[in-house]
């Protein structure tokens, strides 16, 4: 198996072929976050797969994916989670104020952590997510090119970085390929939102 494969080879067994997944995410038009992102990743830009940051976005909860009858307990509908925008909006719910904290890392990608300084995201992932996934809401940098040497990057991740505040003004529900682009196997910008939460 060439690198390439090897390195896709997780993301199509966790897919098994289904084309599409749906997570739920806040998504923020604000320069500063962007020129953050863009800095950190010309840090590691020799250790990682870069993704673009023309939207960047927080992902709060995944959904499943989107299959017409979800049969599977990974998969979803289109119903469903209508339903759940639907149920999200009656609460009229106050917009999320997010907080950058630090770096840190997946085996796969590095990320920015946050928090958010209001209680909406706790609610939203207590009704998203009932069964309390090991799901860490995160602002991905890119995919590691291969597994990573932990002792290389330990002084990148102790790098402080600004806390940043960001408002977002809706909680978004988006669809986007499984499939890789331009050699990147997960979270690509092709995304499509399918439903919205507007806050209060």
């Amino acid at each position: 198996m060439d690198l390439k494969a090897a390195q896709l080879a997780p993301f199509e067994t966790w897919h098994k072929g289904r084309k599409c997944y749906v997570v739920w995410m806040y998504q923020f038009n604000k320069d500063s976050l962007q020129d953050l992102c863009q800095h950190f990743q010309l840090k590691l830009s020799n250790l990682i797969k870069l993704h673009p940051v023309q939207k960047p976005h927080l992902t709060i909860a995944p959904a499943g994916f989107l299959t017409e009858h979800a049969l599977e307990e990974d998969e979803v509908n289109l119903t469903s989670l209508l339903n759940y925008s639907d149920k999200l909006q009656r609460l009229k719910l106050a917009p999320p104020l997010i907080r950058l904290e630090k770096i840190q890392s997946f085996p796969h990608c590095p990320y920015i952590a946050c928090r958010d300084l209001t209680k909406t995201s706790e609610i939203t992932k207590a009704i998203l997510d009932p069964n309390a996934k090991n799901f860490t809401p995160h602002i991905t940098l890119g995919t590691y090119l291969e597994t990573p040497l932990h002792g290389i990057l330990n002084d990148f991740f102790k790098i402080p970085i600004p806390k940043l505040t960001l408002q977002a003004s809706s909680l978004d529900c988006v669809r986007f390929s499984t499939h890789p682009i331009n050699n990147i196997p997960v979270c690509p910008e092709d995304f499509e939102t399918i439903a919205q939460v507007h806050f209060s």
